[in-house]
Order: structure tokens, then sequence, then C-alpha cells
């Protein structure tokens, strides 16, 4: 049986930061605010129906629902946003992501982010047993 997770976050998507590099050579992601904010809102979601991190492979879709007439950021960035907010939390590891599809749609009303998360088919988890 293949499990599907929907959520909808009531905000606008925004860009990963890009690396910078440090006064000593070494090299890190800012951490953006907004991130602490996205990654609370996944974590009430998932505290509210009881949810573990899956374990197994994954296809997850979004929707980028916007107020604006330009996108905030690109699909990679805006994938990499969310890959990055839910780990640990819905999912062990980004890498798990396996198939997906991304859309921007524009909206007049509201910002907001809706990812559906389901087990790929035959998808195996980290102890290699089928799901």
């Amino acid at each position: 049986m293949s499990k599907q997770i929907k959520l909808i976050i009531p905000m606008r998507i925004f860009p990963k930061p890009r690396p910078r590099q440090g006064k000593f050579g070494n090299f890190y992601t800012p951490r953006d605010g907004r991130e602490d904010i996205l990654e609370g809102l996944i974590k009430k979601f998932t505290l509210e129906k009881r949810l573990k991190p899956l374990t197994c492979d994954l296809r997850v879709d979004c929707i980028y629902i916007c107020k604006c007439k330009k996108r905030p950021c690109d699909k990679d960035n805006a994938d990499k946003t969310i890959g990055d907010c839910g780990e640990g939390i819905l999912w062990k590891n980004d890498r798990q992501i396996a198939d997906g599809r991304t859309r921007f749609v524009t909206s007049a009303d509201r910002d907001s982010i809706e990812i559906v998360i389901k087990e790929t088919t035959g998808a195996k988890d980290k102890t290699g047993k089928k799901s």
C-alpha cells in the first residue's frame, strides 16, 4: 500500500541562500530565518498527524502559489529549500526524493506551498524491505 501525505503551508517559497566563503577559507550556507519558520510549520504538521520521517524512495510534487506576477525563485532553488527543510522531519534524507513535479501558480489572494509526498512504486526502506 502506498502512503500519501499532503501539506499546505501558508507562506511564499523563497530561494535557498548561496554558499559563502568565510574569512578562513571555509565555505558555509548562511541560515535564513524563513527556513526556521518553514521547518517549524512542517514540524507542527507532522506532530499533529503523528508522522515519523519516511525512509523509502519518494515522489514529491510541489505547487508554489504566489501573489506576485514574477516567480520568487527558480525551480531548483525552490525544490532545494523544500528538500532541506523537510530533511529529518518528513524524510530521513533529501536523497530519497527520486521523482516529482514542480509548478508555479499565480494567485490574487494568497501565498502558499502545497506539497504531496508519495512512496514510489516498489519503494524499499533502508532495511531493504519493499513497502
